[in-house]
């Protein structure tokens, strides 16, 4: 019997150190490690928030009825300026000054320009990142640029006038755009009717 419990506890020593020992040959498995969070993309897309400001410059076409200085003439566009904000990201609400011009060198008087100009709100949209829409209603004032106005000139007439643009932004990133832009400026001023249209080269902070 002392001789059977021996062979016993022999082959179990025997099978334990196998076992061991192909665990000591078997690879380890390999550990999986964490693989560090890759960083968001950066958004180069315009970013359409908080302040922004408009400038522009440009050509204009005026034409003002029972006025025969300005029977359909082509001049300037003097600088227009838009100050305001973004309500979200695709519409914004500034203030506009802007309008168009026809200069007049009379033999007499000298050089002389004539100004429809718009000054009030306006909403701007943005149908994408390049195609944005512009208008509102606000004063229309026509008469001579009060910089080279004379004693003798009338008085600018005042009435409404309302603005419409539409501006495709052939360079845009995050925080600037240069846009090119058509506005229609139509105006009753003083029982006259007004209009003028204008191409310009914009510029946009936002």
């Amino acid at each position: 019997m002392n001789r059977t419990l021996l062979s016993a506890l022999a082959a179990v020593s025997v099978l334990a150190a196998a076992s061991t020992a192909r665990a000591d040959e078997e690879p380890a498995a390999p550990t999986i490690e964490e693989q560090p969070a890759t960083p968001a993309a950066n958004d180069d897309r315009p970013h359409h928030k908080g302040f922004t400001l408009e400038l522009g410059l440009g050509l204009s076409y005026m034409k003002a009825a029972n006025d025969p200085k300005n029977d359909g003439e082509l001049g300037l566009a003097p600088l227009e300026l838009g100050l305001g904000g973004f309500l979200n990201r695709d519409l914004a609400l500034t203030f506009r000054m802007t309008g168009g011009s026809v200069i007049h060198d009379e033999p007499r008087t000298g050089m002389n320009q004539t100004v429809l100009g718009y000054y009030g709100p306006a909403l701007q949209y943005y149908v994408n990142d390049h195609l944005f829409l512009g208008g509102g209603v606000g004063v229309g004032v026509y008469g001579v640029n009060p910089y080279l106005a004379r004693r003798t000139d009338p008085k600018p007439e005042i009435g409404v006038a309302f603005d419409g643009r539409l501006g495709w932004a052939f360079l845009a990133t995050k925080s600037h755009q240069l846009s090119l832009m058509t506005e229609l400026i139509p105006a009753r001023v003083d029982g006259r009717d007004v209009f003028t249209g204008t191409l310009a080269l914009g510029y946009q902070y936002f």
